[in-house]
């Protein structure tokens, strides 16, 4: 990276990390649209390492973050929403997770599901490298667009974990990506997507009705604030449309010794939740 870019971006840094940071490398990533960077921080008293990305307006976006004391725990609340799905899946002997970011499901599954055979997609032979090198993932990277990775397959998971973001946002999708996903699914099984900043974007609701289009009622989890990421969840299984999904994904995280915390008070809605974004 250019030196006068490389000064803006620790303008940048120490805006959203502090002085006490450490950048490890920046580079261009041109499938993620944007650069991209690892840094080491701390936030209360423990030490952080994230994957970031620049937006527009300078905004910088944390798209992964390492509790580097704890690298199986994961951080952001979406991801034990999404690893939720698990719970609602009548097996977990298989999953597939569409985007890399810096691998936290990876580590998570790895280290308190290792039983469960992960399929791993990621558009960006960059962001594999850093992954590898900085985030402690050793698993096999398919390097590959996701939509034309499920147009190809043809095999069957237990859950299905989607998180496709770049430096643009949310990667828009070809027609039929939707249906492929809930196809590739096993009797059974359970769909978990990101929708990030889904208050600013609302576009994304188009993509959540037509998952619901399907036949599966979906539920969506979020924290109670609203103001962060939204996860949709599609289980397949009979009966789980009227369950407690609260509860089945507490026990699924006591089952494996993960933490739950996180599910205690966050919203549980089976419609999608509509919400002003304050300032937009």
């Amino acid at each position: 990276m250019a030196v006068p870019r490389l000064r803006r971006l620790r303008r940048h840094l120490i805006r959203q990390y502090g002085r006490d940071h450490a950048l490890l490398v920046a580079c261009d990533a041109p499938h993620f649209g944007s650069s991209v960077f690892v840094v080491d921080h701390r936030v209360a008293g423990r030490q952080f390492r994230s994957l970031a990305s620049l937006g527009r307006h300078g905004r910088t976006y944390d798209q992964s973050s390492m509790d580097i004391g704890r690298p199986a725990y994961l951080v952001f609340p979406y991801e034990s929403f999404m690893a939720a799905a698990f719970g609602l899946a009548s097996s977990r002997r298989s999953a597939l997770l569409l985007g890399l970011g810096g691998g936290a499901m990876c580590r998570h599954l790895a280290a308190l599901l290792p039983g469960c055979a992960l399929t791993i997609v990621e558009i960006d032979p960059v962001v594999v490298g850093l992954t590898r090198r900085y985030f402690g993932v050793a698993q096999r990277v398919v390097v590959a667009d996701a939509d034309g990775f499920m147009a190809r397959n043809r095999r069957k998971y237990d859950v299905v974990l989607i998180d496709l973001y770049d430096g643009r946002g949310f990667a828009d999708v070809a027609a039929g990506f939707w249906r492929n996903c809930i196809a590739s699914l096993a009797p059974g099984g359970c769909l978990a997507v990101n929708w990030a900043d889904f208050a600013r974007h609302r576009h994304l609701e188009r993509y959540a009705a037509e998952l619901a289009s399907f036949g599966f009622p979906p539920v969506f989890l979020a924290p109670p604030s609203l103001a962060d990421n939204l996860v949709q969840l599609v289980p397949t299984g009979p009966g789980t449309a009227e369950s407690d999904v609260r509860a089945l994904a507490k026990d699924f995280c006591r089952e494996i010794g993960a933490n739950s915390e996180v599910l205690n008070d966050c919203l549980v809605s089976r419609d999608y939740p509509r919400v002003a974004a304050a300032g937009w």
